[in-house]
């Protein structure tokens, strides 16, 4: 029998988590997951089966043929598991738990299979739902568990390359598009789209390499029911409080170059809007801590910082005239 399996990453409250992988990603650290477990603090498990073990096909002649044969194997493979999660799914109800379910790609497929299968019986108001970037057909009949469930986080890139070329290679032309490939067919209160384009563009594996930023966007979307934290910024999204400070400013300098997006920002914030002020703390704050940092400064300083918020921080007192 295909291995199905649970691994506990974290433990936490009586509340349950719960991150799933897609095609090929058994190669890659599990505790990819713990930022679910981090920032909920609840248990938190990820769920290894057989699909994650295959890899791609070689480039040859017979690459559609062959990718269609892998993919099918690990579609039965994610359907099989499907029902096994559900299992779980339905015995974690039982205690009346809050559960929450994140799949990434084919993970996706697995988590909203097992989700229809656990709610066949009736609703589940106690569930939560991430898809991100999934490989799942988006078609309105797909979607007839959405009103069983609490909340739908579907997460998306419409230029994502391995949905838009390869997906359709290895299902029905009845499977198509991706439901990562753009806002889902069905609308629904609780169903919350997150367009991360701007982030991943064609990558379908940007994704699966940034887990924790996906995660933390995505959070804030289910958290916040559908405002702008349902927004993918150009900067990571951690919470920071606390004012701006001048030397926060200074360094923001050198970001505009590189977002210039963030030219009215930084304006909003020095004319005293909380908001704004928080946001640019929360970027000045995952810029130093962040692995991209000295790839964005060496680009930023190409250029010098524009003359507008020069001439905002002059007029603020944050540069000399």
């Amino acid at each position: 029998m295909p291995r199905q399996e649970l691994e506990v990453l974290q433990r936490g409250n009586e509340d349950i988590a719960v991150g799933v992988s897609g095609f090929g990603s058994a190669s890659l650290p599990v505790n990819r997951w713990t930022p679910i477990g981090e920032l909920t603090g609840r248990t938190t498990f990820t769920l290894v089966y057989e699909a994650q073990s295959l890899s791609m096909p070689s480039i040859s002649v017979a690459f559609a043929i062959e990718l269609q044969r892998k993919w099918m194997k690990a579609r039965e493979s994610a359907k099989d598991t499907s029902r096994y999660l559900a299992h779980w799914i339905r015995r974690w109800s039982e205690g009346e738990r809050e559960i929450l379910l994140v799949g990434f790609s084919l993970g996706a497929y697995v988590v909203w299979e097992a989700v229809r299968e656990a709610t066949k019986s009736g609703p589940r108001k106690n569930i939560d739902v991430i898809l991100l970037q999934g490989a799942i057909a988006d078609k309105p009949a797909t979607w007839d568990a959405t009103d069983r469930i609490r909340r739908l986080v579907n997460v998306y890139s419409r230029e994502d390359a391995v949905l838009r070329r390869l997906y359709p290679l290895g299902v029905s032309s009845g499977e198509t598009p991706a439901a990562g490939l753009g806002p889902l067919s069905v609308k629904r209160e609780n169903v919350l789209e997150v367009d991360i384009g701007s982030l991943a563009g064609r990558d379908h594996l940007w994704g699966s390499q940034n887990l924790d930023r996906l995660i933390r966007t995505s959070l804030g979307c289910l958290w916040s029911r559908g405002t702008d934290a349902c927004r993918a910024h150009a900067y990571d999204v951690m919470e920071v409080g606390g004012a701006l400070t001048s030397q926060e400013y200074l360094r923001l300098l050198r970001w505009v170059v590189a977002d210039t997006s963030l030219v009215a920002e930084v304006g909003r914030a020095l004319r005293g809007d909380i908001a704004a002020t928080s946001r640019l703390k929360r970027l000045d704050a995952w810029a130093r801590e962040s692995a991209e940092r000295s790839e964005t400064l060496r680009m930023a300083a190409m250029a010098k910082p524009t003359e507008a918020i020069t001439g905002l921080l002059r007029a603020h007192r944050h540069l000399p005239s």
